[in-house]
């Protein structure tokens, strides 16, 4: 049986550029200045975090299986910045570092779930 969702929402996840498509000059130009954000929505349970790409964005990705982050393989968490204005939350792990941009009050929801499964602490980035 699969753990229940403590929380679920919609958010940004950025992805390595390397994963968008070439077929579409535009989109690719665009991904070029600000990063590739991939919309879409996350879940959190008690053993993971994952971020799953909405269609739209799935058709611009060369890869848009689900990402699944373990719990136990982060190192750290904590809010990071883009733009000098708006929060992300920063998911260090021992396979890279992920991104997250949500709604204002949906990244302080998500922060304080994972303090209380995450024990081990918080970077502010």
């Amino acid at each position: 049986m699969a753990d229940p969702v403590i929380l679920e929402g919609l958010a940004n996840m950025r992805m390595d550029l390397g994963n968008v498509k070439n077929d579409r000059p535009l989109a690719t130009a665009a991904v070029a200045l600000v990063g590739n954000w991939v919309g879409g929505r996350f879940s959190l349970t008690q053993t993971a975090l994952t971020f799953t790409t909405n269609r739209v964005n799935a058709a611009f990705q060369k890869d848009s299986e689900p990402v699944v982050i373990g719990l136990d393989s982060l190192r750290s968490f904590g809010f990071g910045r883009m733009f000098f204005v708006l929060k992300t939350v920063d998911l260090e792990t021992q396979h890279g570092t992920y991104r997250l941009r949500c709604a204002p009050g949906k990244s302080v929801q998500l922060m304080e779930k994972l303090r209380a499964l995450c024990p081990m602490g918080e970077f502010t980035g």
